[in-house]
């Protein structure tokens, strides 16, 4: 929600994605919105100052997220049709509490605009101290949840998927099965009885 907290996490996991093997395509809404605001002297949430001078309840707050993208409607649209354009099976979206709703928003474009598109949230709001593995039960446009790191399991996973393997018994995801049951394989990370090699 600032220009200054850059999401290094995109890069991790690009770089990990491109090591396990397969093809990657990064997008960054938030920088591009920012850029759009300066660019157009509108009103810019994304420019308000150092992290810590930004409130996260402006942009936990629904209403506030709204009235800041109701004016990039178009805007939004069109990238995510650039989204699309690359083919990528599997979309994923790296989710903090300060992006969750913004991303809510825009997953359920994308999932409205091509439903055979498998959709994924990761990161820090996906943890299981978080809202993680309630997040397929509350949307519908949501196929897979990662509650860990993900540098390691989601390129597995999408190995696993090319493979045509069976996945939906991979710990630290929920799973929106075809049936449209819900697997969530929690980790019971508490009393640290999570499997060798989970953690980084």
């Amino acid at each position: 929600n600032n220009p200054d907290s850059p999401p290094y996490a995109l890069a991790l996991l690009n770089a990990a994605v491109r090591q396990g093997g397969h093809e990657a395509h990064v997008f960054d809404l938030n920088i591009a919105l920012y850029q759009r605001a300066k660019a157009e002297n509108s009103s810019n949430a994304w420019s308000t100052g150092h992290s810590q001078e930004s409130p996260i309840e402006y942009w936990v707050n629904e209403d506030f997220v709204n009235e800041a993208l109701a004016g990039h409607r178009q805007f939004i649209d069109r990238y995510v049709d650039e989204i699309l354009e690359v083919q990528a099976p599997v979309i994923g979206f790296s989710i903090h509490t300060s992006s969750y709703r913004a991303s809510v928003q825009v997953a359920r474009l994308v999932k409205e605009k091509d439903p055979d598109r498998q959709v994924i949230f990761g990161g820090p709001y996906c943890f299981l101290n978080h809202e993680g593995d309630q997040l397929l039960a509350k949307h519908d446009f949501l196929d897979m949840v990662c509650f860990l790191e993900a540098e390691r399991s989601f390129p597995e996973l999408l190995g696993r998927m090319e493979r045509g393997d069976d996945y939906y018994e991979m710990h630290g995801f929920g799973f929106r099965l075809p049936d449209g049951g819900i697997r969530n394989n929690v980790i019971d990370t508490i009393h640290r009885k999570e499997p060798p090699g989970t953690f980084i």
